[in-house]
């Protein structure tokens, strides 16, 4: 099978996204410097913009901090997918960890930006979408923090690719957070005759909230995979 060529996030209002994903749910990532490889986990993002990098325990007080200005290479998987970005160096923070200058880029295998959980089934999802005077609310199909897609009758909403709405997202552990939301692509559903599928993503979303939504997502997926261990 014919690799995939490699993708590229280039906003940044992706890039924050998948940053915040990533702090959220990936677990490692790889930092080289000259030619040395630090292994650690990237931190949320600060509000100046900078991303921390917490070096291993076991590295601490054996790598020497690089100075400010020095180019990195971050690597890092999430699930089958394979991201890096280039940064540098700003210094660190009280914390120890180390703060690289947000990306401008972020290179991926994958074509979405941050992976979604598929949730369809589960109790807590749902989008509450309001129009003129009426609302309604939909299962959600896919969720990140980045955007969703959800289900609907045909007849039930009458909507377009670039459309903008606004509703309520419920996710479990979080209240009910208002959105602007922007329709990206309309399919069919699959196995649901009559019904359709709408990927939206997040407008303008502020930063407290993405990081809220990836933190409860990557909350939910943990407790998911201790039920499923239970149940085995």
């Amino acid at each position: 099978m014919q690799a995939c060529a490699p993708l590229w996030l280039t906003r940044p209002e992706d890039v924050q996204a998948h940053l915040m994903y990533a702090a959220a749910e990936i677990a490692s990532c790889v930092v080289t410097v000259g030619g040395l490889q630090v292994h650690g986990s990237i931190a949320p993002p600060a509000q100046g913009g900078g991303v921390p990098f917490v070096v291993d325990a076991r590295l601490q007080d054996i790598v020497d901090v690089p100075p400010s200005g020095r180019a990195v290479r971050v690597d890092y998987e999430g699930g089958t997918d394979r991201y890096t970005f280039y940064s540098e160096m700003i210094g660190t923070d009280v914390l120890r960890r180390w703060v690289l200058a947000p990306p401008r880029t972020v290179q991926r295998t994958d074509r979405r930006m941050v992976a979604r959980h598929r949730v369809m089934g589960h109790d807590g999802f749902s989008i509450i979408i309001e129009t003129g005077n009426t609302i309604r609310t939909f299962e959600v199909v896919d969720i990140s923090n980045a955007g969703l897609a959800f289900i609907y009758k045909a007849n039930e909403a009458n909507l377009r690719e670039g459309q903008g709405i606004e509703g309520h997202v419920e996710i479990p552990g979080l209240d009910a957070m208002p959105v602007r939301l922007e329709v990206r692509n309309l399919r069919s559903a699959p196995t649901q005759k009559g019904y359709r599928i709408a990927g939206v993503r997040f407008v303008e979303l502020a930063r407290p909230e993405r990081m809220a939504i990836a933190g409860a997502l990557a909350a939910w997926k943990h407790q998911q995979r201790i039920m499923q261990r239970a149940a085995h």
